[in-house]
């Protein structure tokens, strides 16, 4: 089986992604890891050729689309009449998926249109397990591919209900409406940083947030956020015919710490470790906790240097 990593690291430097890089190099050596990177390119490639299964993009969006958002947002309106007509013509035309994306991309905040830059990506690749992840505050801890079957898809879930995150009831808001938020407020949050499962289910996945994002384009523009809201309504109320499992903290195999306070985990050795002794493949937003973070990475970087 196959597996890749896709994760994003434009205006990142090696600072920022070699933590990332080296837990996966302990922990998932055999997977492909795809990185869309900036105009740095050529210098992260020289600092990082030690990662073999690395593989650098340098991240481009086509001009054109990209001029005519820029003037359109100097006239008041235009642009949203422009994201309108994008809208309707993915509702209702035969132009293609792709060629649609690819006009609407400029209109985006970046991590609500890497999802169409995902798509496109995927393929091209041969693989049959993937992780869509966030890259400067994840570590791997084990392979995260262990549990997944052929409808599985997997993601982690923050101690805090929707209706108690004001960003995230914000983002289901603008997003969809007052009638969205209202069926899904009392559900925990479900972040959109770390998605794991097989090709059908991120196929499945990215196809429906690509769908919602069009769908909503001219409420979202330059919006931060619709991707998270997006996400908590996938996984709650999308992705028919696929096994979701939303993983909370201390019992799940991916760990989300940005609400945690970490009492849910033991540290151990270098390690955060579940309670439930249950293994905990992927450690996401550690850097939220200052002490815990440095003892993740310094350990980390230990191995590697008792391996030489």
């Amino acid at each position: 089986m196959r597996k890749a990593i896709i994760t994003f690291g434009v205006g990142y430097q090696f600072e920022d992604i070699r933590y990332f890089l080296e837990s996966c190099k302990k922990y998932c050596p055999e997977a492909d890891i795809y990185m869309y990177v900036g105009k740095n390119y050529k210098q992260l490639k020289k600092e990082c050729s030690k990662f073999e299964n690395l593989h650098l993009i340098q991240y481009e969006e086509s001009v054109v689309p990209k001029v005519i958002a820029k003037v359109f947002s100097f006239v008041p309106g235009i642009q949203r009449r422009y994201a309108t007509i994008l809208q309707k013509l993915h509702l209702n035309s035969s132009l293609s998926k792709h060629h649609l994306q690819t006009i609407a991309m400029p209109l985006l905040q970046f991590m609500v249109k890497r999802f169409f830059v995902i798509e496109k990506l995927m393929k091209q690749l041969p693989h049959d397990l993937f992780m869509l992840t966030d890259l400067r505050d994840v570590l791997l801890q084990a392979d995260p591919f262990t549990e997944i079957d052929q409808n599985t898809i997997i993601t982690g879930i923050e101690p805090i209900k929707i209706h108690e995150s004001e960003m995230n009831a914000r983002w289901i808001k603008n997003t969809f409406n007052e009638t969205i938020f209202n069926t899904l407020k009392n559900f925990q949050v479900a972040c959109a940083g770390v998605t794991v499962g097989s090709r059908k289910a991120i196929v499945q996945y990215v196809n429906e947030m690509n769908d919602h994002v069009m769908a909503n384009l001219p409420k979202i523009i330059g919006m931060l956020g619709p991707d998270q809201g997006i996400h908590i309504f996938l996984f709650y109320k999308g992705l028919a015919g696929l096994d979701t499992h939303l993983q909370s903290n201390g019992t799940g195999s991916i760990a989300t710490l940005h609400y945690s306070t970490l009492d849910e985990f033991e540290a151990h050795a270098g390690l955060l470790n579940n309670k439930a002794q249950r293994k905990l493949a992927v450690i996401h937003q550690y850097d939220r906790h200052p002490i815990l973070a440095a003892e993740l990475r310094t350990s980390l970087i230990a191995d590697f240097k008792r391996a030489r």
